[in-house]
């Protein structure tokens, strides 16, 4: 089914992202050409293909992902992307190949006021899915810093061309400098936070993997099922081979409690060794 973008009717209590594209002064060509990339990473990535069922995967699970929700890309509308919603309208005429359809994205009025008037960022309700909120249990720190030149054209490359997080540029930043400069600050290693670790049982896993990759596994797969059975499914094939690659991953970050466990076992060897040099 073709997809197509078009202003296609929304709910009553919404803006259009057409509408939104005018009050953040977005320039039409910018905000069609997101709509269109995220519409068409949402149609790779859904299991269903139907209007019916590409809305319901966008509006359900696309809009939280930073990949497929492309205007996380835009400065002016990522305090409220996750809650933009797509709209899909089948249409009565075909073209040559398959049917058509129109698709439009809109937002909540209460969210989009919420941003303007108050600067309220959306977040959203206990009752839908919420994303991981690892960074949000990190101890954090403020700093006051002059709005010097410095500043802002630190802050203009960030926002235009680096397309991340401000803060974690910052850190970035920091780390490197204190590497280049370890006769003043020294060695310092990485700690882990466990507080800050989530746990995530959902069975469904999206990921982006590289094409050739992807389809050299698809055909490898239609090989091994024409001459064995039971065939192999690419959903055990996927967590096999996940399985495999976690049980090469060091210890300290799948187990820290083993970890400790094995630190504390080695240094009483340690100890014990030394006590027996003593003795002899």
């Amino acid at each position: 089914m073709a997809n197509i973008i078009s202003n296609c009717s929304i709910p009553k209590n919404a803006f259009s992202m057409w509408d939104i594209a005018g009050y953040e002064k977005i320039p039409s060509d910018r905000i069609k050409q997101l709509m269109k990339d995220t519409l068409s990473r949402a149609t790779q990535v859904s299991p269903n293909k139907s209007a019916s069922g590409l809305e319901k995967f966008f509006n359900e699970i696309g809009c939280n992902d930073s990949y497929i929700n492309c205007f996380n890309q835009h400065w002016s509308l990522q305090p409220f992307a996750r809650a933009i919603k797509l709209t899909v309208e089948k249409s009565m005429r075909k073209t040559s190949l398959n049917e058509c359809a129109f698709a439009n994205f809109y937002v909540s009025k209460s969210v989009y006021i919420d941003w303007k008037k108050k600067g309220i960022k959306y977040e959203k309700k206990q009752q839908e899915v919420k994303a991981f909120t690892a960074k949000e249990k990190i101890l954090q720190t403020s700093i006051r810093l002059p709005n010097n030149y410095v500043v802002k054209h630190f802050k203009d490359v960030v926002k235009n061309k680096l397309n991340m997080n401000i803060s974690e540029v910052v850190i970035t930043a920091l780390d490197f400098f204190m590497k280049q400069h370890k006769d003043i600050f020294g060695e310092y290693k990485g700690e882990i936070d466990e507080t800050a670790i989530q746990e995530n049982k959902s069975s469904l896993v999206f990921a982006y993997c590289d094409k050739e990759l992807v389809n050299k596994l698809w055909k490898t797969l239609q090989r091994i099922n024409q001459v064995n059975t039971p065939p192999i499914k690419f959903g055990e094939f996927v967590e096999t081979a996940l399985a495999e690659k976690l049980g090469r991953v060091p210890i300290q970050y799948t187990n820290p409690q083993l970890f400790e466990e094995y630190k504390q076992t080695m240094m009483e060897n340690k100890k014990l060794e030394n006590e027996l040099k003593e003795v002899e």
